[in-house]
């Protein structure tokens, strides 16, 4: 009598709740202005795939409720968020992912015995249960593990362009352009990931009206790279001097290939 009860019960607190994370409530009003907020970070790196296909959808219910529940609980997610405006998506769906990794992982220890049983092997239970919770476990921080790769691998990317960047600006400055338009420049004649958003936020000072070094120093914290905020703090101090600018560019820039060749050996 009480097995089936028990069962009945899992049943039920499962499917209710299996319906409140594929159809969670309404956000709250701040919720929604904070989100809005953090639209008007500087940082854009949208993944190809992710304003659609199941990762958005899986985002939009799995994701929604459990980055309720985990801020409800006190959990900050500052440096989830800076490693995923360097990589694209949205905590959302990086928590759906992890969830749907973990139940996977979790399950599939038994899913194997119940295929051995039914070819007529025996299994004792506690093994699949205890394999289940080490790959549920396991499963479940591998997207933590492969994003923070990721990031660091775009932060290096970023530090070793900065060095091109800065080459390209001061070659402007001895051209006789002003710290300005030589940023803005030398951010349009690159290619690559790190000029797009160099490029990007330097034109934002156009609307803004912020001078470019604030700029640099806000996208430097948003992606979590010291170098550009070092190189804003450089800009703020040399003033609007080319001479003084030029110099300290200069510097910079043989810093940050010292220090890659340094990494590299």
């Amino acid at each position: 009598m009480i097995v089936p009860i028990l069962l009945g019960a899992l049943t039920g607190g499962a499917g209710l709740l299996s319906f409140r994370l594929l159809f969670p409530p309404a956000p709250p009003l701040q919720a929604s202005i904070d989100r809005l907020h953090r639209r008007n970070a500087l940082a854009s790196l949208a993944s190809p795939d992710q304003s659609e296909g199941m990762s958005d959808l899986l985002g939009r219910t799995v994701g929604v409720t459990a980055a309720r529940i985990a801020r409800d609980l006190g959990l900050n997610f500052a440096s989830l968020e800076a490693d995923l405006r360097i990589t694209g998506g949205s905590v959302e769906e990086h928590l759906a992912r992890k969830i749907v990794l973990g139940l996977y992982g979790l399950a599939m220890p038994a899913l194997l015995t119940l295929l051995a049983s039914l070819l007529g092997f025996t299994i004792p239970v506690v093994y699949p249960a205890l394999l289940g919770v080490l790959l549920g476990v396991l499963f479940f921080f591998a997207p933590d593990v492969g994003n923070r790769h990721k990031a660091r691998a775009r932060r290096d990317e970023f530090k070793h362009s900065l060095g091109s960047f800065l080459d390209l600006v001061v070659i402007s400055l001895a051209g006789g352009a002003g710290v300005e338009s030589a940023l803005r420049d030398a951010a349009a004649i690159g290619e690559g990931w790190t000029f797009v958003q160099l490029h990007n936020a330097l034109e934002t000072t156009v609307l803004t009206g912020e001078t470019p070094w604030a700029v640099l120093s806000r996208l430097g914290v948003e992606l979590s790279v010291p170098e550009l905020v070092e190189l804003a703090a450089s800009l703020s101090l040399a003033g609007t001097e080319g001479a003084r600018v030029r110099e300290s560019l200069a510097v910079k820039a043989n810093s940050l290939r010292d220090h890659a060749l340094a990494e590299a050996e």
